[in-house]
């Protein structure tokens, strides 16, 4: 299994510098997952991933509250995808910015 970590705070969610990702395209029958570590004010959220690629929207997967998803393996089967993260904490709404992951060997 592989692990792509990533860091959010507020509204911004960027890749985690000490993660590799790498390879990505490559990924076929691996499961991979996601992990988030969020800023304080998505503490107690229901947190939503989205996905898309080239106006494709894959369905949304819920992220545990351990900040934890699996990442469905067709999305890797193209060259660039985005993620972005929704939440809702109570009355309070939550999004984070898109996130383009660009991979080599995807086809578009």
């Amino acid at each position: 299994m592989r692990m792509l970590s990533f860091m959010v705070d507020g509204d911004t969610i960027v890749k985690d510098p000490t993660c590799d990702f790498s390879g990505l395209s490559s990924v076929k029958d691996e499961f991979v997952k996601a992990k988030f570590t969020f800023s304080e004010e998505w503490a107690g959220a229901v947190i939503v991933l989205g996905i898309t690629s080239f106006r494709y929207e894959y369905d949304p997967v819920i992220v545990g509250k351990d900040g934890r998803c699996q990442i469905p393996t067709k999305v890797f089967q193209r060259a660039i995808f985005d993620l972005q993260l929704f939440g809702r904490n109570g009355d309070v709404r939550l999004k984070t910015n898109p996130l383009k992951i660009n991979q080599h060997g995807g086809a578009r």
